[in-house]
């Protein structure tokens, strides 16, 4: 893909949609889903999804159309049943579980193929709820939001569980190096399966970063560099003292930003400090318990952050798009998530 015409699909007001420690192969079938078999469950999907991996983690970019257009069609066919909903991700989250129990010391191909069937099936739902609670009136969205959060925690530490699954079954499949395998596509993957070919070990070595771009005609895995450079394209700021997001919970506090992208490498981060972070995962409850306000650049009203921050009570704005390119560790801002604006007060330095 050319710069030029990335540079015309970035003003399709793309946004962080999640970030997660799960492997470049569950990205790239998340992606993959969204542009072809959302569609054909549906009959409304999503042009393009962007993917990204630095090695530790991916992050998925959507179009704020796409998202629209899809929510509008999920609010009016699952709105008056969202309990019954709620009941069937769980139930079908539940069933691949206890597949991938069943069978994970047996690897074939057949499982394989089952297993991603089953995958497909319980996604066409998983998928549903944020995208629906982001669109949704509020006072509509209310008596469910509890049950919605829920169900959303309940799957949280689903798809890192099915790494593992894969993890077993592709690495006995193809005898790679397990470190390797969660590295490949699903369409290296699948390709190499419908051809009966072996995956190599000796590639994965040249490149941590990559981009993965995904449409309904194409899909494509760009390495390093390149990543890199569509990554910035995409995420560039122009300088502000000024920033808005979607509140996830109400409240006003002025404090120090301490901007956080590795959970593992906060020692100095005080009781007090406002998070400042892409977006959060399990792994940032315990910042989160310290803060003083949670501030995200992407997110929605079901994200991590956005429940946390609920059951916390807590101030939080989610959806900034920029917070962690603007703010710097040690800024002081003024939070106001009663108006989903942040201020900044004072600059460190």
């Amino acid at each position: 893909m050319t710069s030029e015409k990335f540079q015309i699909l970035s003003k399709n007001d793309f946004g962080m949609y999640w970030s997660a420690q799960i492997s470049p192969l569950m990205a790239s079938l998340l992606a993959e889903c969204y542009t072809k078999d959302i569609e054909k469950r549906y009959n409304v999907g999503f042009e393009e999804v962007i993917v990204f991996s630095n090695g530790s983690k991916c992050t998925c970019y959507l179009s704020h159309a796409d998202r629209k257009k899809f929510a509008g069609y999920v609010i009016n066919k699952f709105v008056k049943n969202l309990k019954e909903l709620c009941n069937i991700i769980k139930v079908k989250a539940n069933q691949l579980l206890d597949f991938c129990e069943k069978v994970k010391a047996s690897p074939s191909r057949d499982n394989y193929y089952k297993f991603k069937e089953m995958f497909l099936d319980y996604n066409f739902y998983h998928i549903v709820p944020r995208h629906l609670a982001d669109f949704l009136e509020p006072e509509i969205l209310k008596p469910y939001l509890q049950e919605l959060s829920d169900i959303r925690i309940y799957v949280e530490k689903l798809h890192y569980q099915l790494d593992i699954f894969l993890l077993e079954t592709l690495s006995n499949l193809f005898n790679i190096n397990k470190d390797n395998v969660l590295k490949h596509t699903f369409q290296e993957i699948e390709s190499a399966l419908l051809n009966n070919d072996n995956l190599s070990d000796s590639f994965m070595k040249e490149f941590t970063d990559f981009c993965i771009i995904s449409k309904k005609e194409s899909f494509e895995k760009i390495n390093n560099e390149k990543a890199k450079e569509i990554y910035s394209e995409l995420n560039k700021v122009v300088d502000t003292s000024e920033l808005k997001g979607t509140i996830a919970f109400g409240g006003k506090i002025i404090g120090r930003a301490k901007i956080v992208l590795d959970p593992s490498r906060t020692n100095n981060f005080n009781a007090g400090d406002i998070l400042v972070t892409e977006m959060t995962r399990p792994e940032y409850v315990h910042l989160i318990n310290k803060s003083s306000a949670v501030i995200t650049d992407g997110g929605g009203t079901l994200c991590h952050a956005a429940i946390v921050a609920r059951e916390l009570k807590k101030p939080c704005i989610i959806g900034t798009k920029i917070a962690t390119k603007i703010l710097k560790d040690g800024d002081l801002v003024e939070v106001d998530a009663d108006s989903g604006i942040i201020k900044i007060i004072k600059k460190e330095g």
